[in-house]
C-alpha cells in the first residue's frame, strides 16, 4: 500500500485466513483506512495434521476420530489428492473402518477435516496408538512449492530439503493419538439374580398398582354410571318443570287478559253512568233554573196583584192560586208535566176571574193577562225539559 503524498510503500502481511483486515493511516488529525481480504490457504500449504477424538474404549466399541490438516499458521487447508493426502495406522487392541491397521489417501474437504472410525477388540485390555502421516504426492516426482509441505523441516517449505531453511516456520508435523481400552463390566450370577428380584420386585409393585388402578377405574365408571343417571334426571325433570310452568304461565296470561277486558268494560260502563248522570245533573239545573225563573215571575205577579187587592179580592186569591201552583211545579221538578198543567188552569181561572171584574180593571186585567201568558208559556217550556 502506498501512501499518498508521500510515496512511501507500507506492506500488510496476514498469517491468519480471515474475511476483512482492516488498515488505519493517521497523519495528524487526519485518518485513512482500507481493507483487504486473506484468502484460504491453498492446497500445497497444507503443512501439519492434528487429531482429536476419545481416550478411553470398552471392549468391542466403535468411534469416530477426527483429523484436520492446517498450513504453518493454523489456517484450515481443503487439500486436493493431487498434492497430498493423509495415511491413518493402528497398533494395539484396534482396528480401523472394521478390520484394517492402515488406511490411506485421506484428504479434507473445506472445513480442512477428515473422519476415520476405530474399532476395539472384543477383549484384551491395553491401548491403541492412532498415526495420523501426512504424505506428499510423489507421482512425476516432488515438486517443491506445488505439493504439500508434510514432513518439511522447520524454516523450509520444501518437503524434500534435507536441512533446516530460515524463514521461521517451525517444522512440519504428523498427529497420533492415544486411546486406552478397558473390559467391559465383568457379570457375576449374584449381580443377575439381585437384578432379577429387583425386576421382580418392580414387577409386584406395577401389578399391585395395576390392580388397584383397575379396581379405582371401576368405582369411577360407577360413579360417573350415577352422575350420568342422576344429571338425565335432573334434565328430564327440568323439561317437565319447564313445561308446567309454560301452562301455568299461559293460562295466567289469559286469566290476566280476561279481567283487563273486564276491567275495560266497567270502565266503559263506568263513562257511560258519568256521562248519564252529567246529563240528568244538566236537566236537573236546567230545571231548578226554569222553576226559579217561574217563582221570580210569580213573585213580580204577586207584588202587582198585592197593589190591586183595593181593586178586586178575587183577582188577588186568583193571583195567590197561581203562585202557589208555580211553586209547586218548582218543589216538584220529577213531576212537572202535571203540576205545570195545574198551574196552567189556575191561571186561566184567574184570568177568567180578573175579566169580570169590570172595564175599570181592562187596563189591569190585560197586562195581568200577558204575564200570566208569559208565566204559561215558560211553564211549559218547563215541562217539556223535564220530559225530555
Amino acid at each position: 500500500m502506498t501512501v499518498a503524498g508521500s510515496g512511501t510503500t507500507v506492506y500488510a502481511i496476514s498469517t491468519k485466513a480471515s474475511a476483512t483486515n482492516t488498515i488505519t493511516a493517521t497523519s495528524g488529525s487526519t485518518t485513512g483506512t482500507t481493507t483487504f481480504r486473506t484468502a484460504a490457504s491453498p492446497s500445497n500449504a497444507a503443512r501439519n495434521v492434528s487429531v482429536s477424538g476419545v481416550s478411553t474404549m470398552k471392549n468391542g466399541e466403535t468411534v469416530t476420530i477426527t483429523g484436520t490438516i492446517t498450513d504453518a499458521f493454523g489456517n484450515i487447508v481443503d487439500i486436493a489428492s493431487s498434492e497430498g493426502t493423509v495415511t491413518a495406522s493402528v497398533t494395539g487392541l484396534g482396528f480401523l473402518n472394521g478390520s484394517s491397521t492402515s488406511v490411506t489417501g485421506l484428504t479434507s474437504g473445506a472445513a480442512g477435516t477428515f473422519t476415520v472410525q476405530v474399532v476395539s477388540t472384543a477383549y484384551g485390555t491395553g491401548n491403541i496408538v492412532l498415526t495420523l502421516t501426512g504424505v506428499n504426492d510423489a507421482t512425476g516426482g516432488y515438486t517443491s512449492g506445488t505439493d504439500a509441505q508434510f514432513g518439511a523441516l522447520a524454516g523450509t517449505i520444501d518437503a524434500s530439503a534435507t536441512s533446516a531453511g530460515t524463514n521461521g516456520m517451525t517444522a512440519a508435523s504428523d498427529a497420533s493419538l492415544t486411546i486406552a481400552v478397558t473390559a467391559v463390566d465383568a457379570v457375576t450370577l449374584t449381580s443377575v439374580n439381585t437384578a432379577a428380584v429387583a425386576a421382580g420386585t418392580k414387577a409386584d409393585a406395577a401389578t399391585a398398582q395395576a390392580a388397584a388402578n383397575a379396581t379405582a377405574i371401576a368405582a369411577n365408571a360407577t360413579a360417573i354410571a350415577a352422575l350420568t343417571a342422576l344429571v338425565e334426571k335432573l334434565i328430564a325433570d327440568k323439561a317437565t318443570s319447564d313445561a308446567a310452568t309454560a301452562t301455568a304461565i299461559a293460562a295466567n296470561a289469559a286469566a290476566i287478559q280476561d279481567v283487563l277486558d273486564m276491567a275495560s268494560d266497567a270502565n266503559d260502563n263506568a263513562s257511560s253512568a258519568i256521562d248519564a248522570a252529567n246529563l240528568a245533573s244538566e236537566a236537573a239545573d236546567a230545571a231548578t233554573s226554569a222553576a226559579q225563573d217561574a217563582g221570580d215571575a210569580v213573585a213580580a205577579l204577586a207584588e202587582q196583584v198585592t197593589a190591586a187587592q183595593d181593586i178586586s179580592t178575587e183577582a188577588v186569591e186568583a193571583a195567590n192560586a197561581a203562585t202557589d201552583a208555580a211553586n209547586a211545579a218548582a218543589e216538584a221538578a220529577d213531576n212537572a208535566g202535571s203540576v205545570a198543567q195545574d198551574a196552567v188552569d189556575a191561571a186561566n181561572a184567574a184570568t177568567a176571574a180578573v175579566t169580570a171584574l169590570g172595564t175599570q180593571l181592562a187596563a189591569f186585567s190585560a197586562s195581568v193577562k200577558a204575564q200570566i201568558t208569559t208565566l204559561t208559556n215558560l211553564v211549559v217550556k218547563i215541562q217539556k225539559k223535564v220530559k225530555a
